[in-house]
């Protein structure tokens, strides 16, 4: 449907923006707005077609770091076999795989699906086969690996996804000194073999970011696995890990970038919510500003840092310079899509989220952002089929089920409430993610229900962005309008100023809209809102 938008404060509200906002893009950008004579002066009009063709092309131009080039050759990396090496050694497999796919994806000529995805396929051969064919690959590489005490033996295939037929296979054998060395090896093979010229430089470019010492590359892998595990022992184990390797290499960047990064998890995971993990990561931020400040991973931790601090335009420009860098990076498309979201500009995000569509498209967080983006967009419709398919990945995911149930209260989708609830009904000990989905599996209003919540659940909520949002939806959800507010004013506090989403298409507070306490948190949001909004236009 091609609507008619009459006036400039219907078209700001097509894009959650301002006036202000709408009007400077038509007069130095080129937004279509169209202009009748009148008696009593110059109406304007606006059709969403138009604009929507409009907004495209300047998405796509303020995203070239994140649009695939004409050349590019889409390829992915299928976790290898791992032959004869204990359990405990498939770190060692996932470094390399994940070490290749960093090179790989270094180089203006590749697109590559993220290793975190191929790790999530089906292991059914042909559901496995026909998820590879949806990926629209043009190749895809295979390969196993063998462990001895002294030798590493790798064997690789890269198969031509249209014809299933082998492009190239290579058997490599190095010490285990050498992980280093082949993976240069491996991954000049087969830029060589895919004929790709001119990538001499962008490889020597890459260099100096290598970690040669071996010791420290397991210690730095290890870490990275303990960390996605994201439990108290596991996270303490990969700081060790983490200040093991910095003692044999020094002040290496990768190495305290990968540092500062767990720290935040200390604070994102509930188990350090104090001040100490942010001093850490400050610290580690100046000493790579002193000669590592133009690198990639120092604009990602700043990213990371500044939206842990609530800073969300610093957040933004940070990430923006970091996709700049290295437009393959999953993690970090989806915090800045995820920066967008929370400040009320959905549709700055929509080009970061049809990019993590192509390069991470099996992982939950990617599965689930285009249900995000709908809501914040008040199509509540369109998003239940989102964050049903990042909860069948993993039914057992306490953050998929809260965010399930939520989406399913904004549709009163109460049918599939009452089967979601019967599914929490047995955790004996409920962690903060659990106790919210099964407030919001109650219908609205419900008097005399409370949100029972511990001191250290309150503690981690305070320094959480998400958690201090959803406790201020779910206290709206129970009719407790106060204690909603006061969560609200901390998730504001932490980077969260959807203006529009709260004030015209969320449920939670349209009754207490006048209500003098919101009005003053809904002031400051919107401030923040518009801030973000003209910044945004501005780069």
């Amino acid at each position: 449907m091609n609507k008619k938008l009459q006036s400039w404060k219907a078209i700001a509200r097509y894009f959650d923006c301002s006036e202000r906002t709408v009007r400077r893009w038509e007069a130095n950008e080129g937004m279509p707005v169209h202009r009748h004579s009148h008696i009593r002066g110059a109406r304007i009009a606006a059709y969403q077609h138009e604009l929507d063709i409009w907004f495209e092309s300047k998405s796509s131009k303020s995203n070239e770091l994140v649009s695939l080039n004409k050349s590019t050759y889409k390829v992915a990396i299928l976790p290898f076999e791992l032959r004869d090496a204990a359990t405990e050694q498939s770190y060692i497999r996932d470094a390399l795989c994940e070490d290749i796919i960093s090179d790989l994806a270094s180089l203006q000529s590749f697109t590559v699906i993220s290793y975190s995805s191929m790790k999530y396929l089906p292991t059914d051969d042909e559901k496995r086969k026909a998820t590879i064919e949806q990926m629209n690959l043009n190749f895809f590489i295979e390969g196993s690996i063998r462990l001895d005490k002294e030798q590493i033996t790798l064997k690789l295939r890269l198969i031509n996804a249209t014809t299933h037929s082998v492009q190239w296979s290579k058997s490599y054998s190095e010490t285990r000194s050498s992980y280093e060395a082949l993976r240069e090896r491996s991954t000049a093979d087969i830029v060589s073999c895919l004929a790709i010229s001119d990538v001499e430089g962008e490889f020597l470019s890459q260099s100096h970011n290598r970690i040669f010492n071996q010791s420290a590359w397991e210690y730095l892998h290890q870490a990275r696995q303990e960390s996605m595990r994201w439990q108290p022992e596991s996270i303490k184990k990969a700081l060790e890990l983490l200040h093991c390797a910095q003692h044999l290499v020094g002040k290496n960047g990768i190495i305290l970038a990968n540092l500062g990064r767990t720290y935040l998890q200390l604070r994102e995971a509930g188990i350090d919510c104090s001040l100490t993990p942010l001093n850490k990561v400050e610290t580690i931020l100046e000493q790579l500003k002193v000669d590592k400040a133009n690198e990639y991973y120092t604009f990602m931790l700043s990213g990371w840092f500044e939206y842990a601090c609530g800073k969300t335009i610093k957040a933004i420009e940070s990430l923006k310079l970091a996709v700049y860098k290295h437009n393959n990076d999953p993690d970090v498309l989806g915090l800045l899509s995820n920066c967008y979201l929370i400040s009320g500009h959905a549709r700055l995000a929509l080009p970061l989220i049809r990019r993590l569509q192509i390069i991470d498209p099996l992982t939950p967080v990617s599965r689930c952002l285009p249900g995000w983006y709908h809501i914040i967009l008040g199509e509540f419709d369109a998003a239940v089929v989102h964050y049903e398919r990042m909860f069948e990945m993993d039914t057992q995911n306490d953050i998929a089920k809260m965010f399930l149930a939520w989406v399913y209260a904004l549709n009163n989708r109460y049918d599939k409430q009452k089967v979601l609830s019967l599914q929490m009904q047995n955790e004996c000990a409920p962690s903060l993610a659990i106790m919210l989905a099964r407030v919001f599996c109650t219908e609205p209003d419900q008097s005399g229900r409370q949100i029972n919540l511990s001191q250290e659940q309150i503690e981690t909520a305070k320094t959480n962005e998400m958690f201090a949002r959803f406790l201020a939806f779910a206290y709206a959800h129970i009719g407790d309008s106060d204690e909603a507010i006061l969560w609200l004013n901390s998730a504001v506090k932490l980077g969260f100023c959807a203006f529009p989403f709260v004030t015209r298409h969320a449920p939670f507070f349209k009754d207490n809209i006048e209500y003098q306490p919101l009005k003053l948190v809904l002031k400051e949001m919107k401030l923040q809102w518009d801030r973000i909004g003209e910044h945004a236009g501005k780069m």
